[in-house]
């Protein structure tokens, strides 16, 4: 079974403060045209969407510098962790997932989002939990993991973005700068680790981070 571990792109989703508002208008109707075509703008760090090293590194690579294999995993973790508003992830509070962090090739960090997304859109932006750069740093240490992924919408804690920013760097410098980080990802309550999770990302020439599709495969009793 197939799931979706992302969101649509929707323009009325909830965004960091610093991130303007998508938009999407007709350019060409249906019944003037005779076919629709539209014009979207958004800006690449909207809704369920990746980090490359290239976000934060002049010399990083961007989205088209990934494989497709590369954005395969067949070792996904998932550390579930129930955190008050602008918490701020440290290396001790990793420690008890450490079974976890060394299995894994892509790690899934669920803080139970899913609700305060939907229903306290300013709290969900404003207020959700984020990594140290010293935590950003314990992650990067397990050179079998390739990504990670939250449903926080950064990685960073935007409360304290000043000092916690840099944890894109301690995270997206490892594996050789092909680390991959997704941010915002749709975890409803209870979801589970699948067995095999694979990015979809836009295909943009230049783009360093931007939206992705992210699809969870799950094994049923019949498989």
């Amino acid at each position: 079974m197939l799931k979706y571990l992302s969101y649509p792109l929707d323009i009325h989703s909830p965004r960091p403060p610093a991130i303007p508002a998508a938009a999407l208008e007709e350019f060409l109707e249906i019944a003037k045209d005779g076919a629709s075509v539209q014009r979207l703008c958004v800006y690449s760090h909207t809704g369920t969407h990746l980090d490359t090293s290239a976000h934060v590194f002049e010399d990083g690579i961007h989205i088209t510098g990934f494989l497709p294999e590369e954005l395969v995993f067949g070792k996904v973790g998932l550390v579930e962790m129930a955190l008050p508003d602008n918490h701020v992830i440290e290396p001790r509070d990793l420690e008890k997932y450490e079974d976890t962090l060394a299995e894994s090739d892509f790690v899934i960090f669920a803080f139970g989002l899913f609700d305060i997304r939907a229903n306290e859109p300013g709290r969900y932006v404003n207020c959700s939990p984020g990594f140290s750069v010293e935590a950003g740093r314990y992650i990067a240490g397990h050179k079998n993991i390739r990504g990670m992924g939250l449903d926080s919408p950064s990685v960073a804690s935007i409360c304290k973005i000043g000092e916690t920013m840099k944890v894109h760097n301690e995270l997206l410098k490892s594996n050789g700068g092909k680390f991959l980080i997704i941010e915002e990802m749709k975890l409803e309550k209870g979801e589970k680790a699948p067995q095999r999770l694979s990015v979809a990302p836009w295909l943009v020439c230049g783009m360093h981070s931007g939206p992705c599709a992210v699809l969870g495969e799950y094994m049923t009793n019949d498989e």
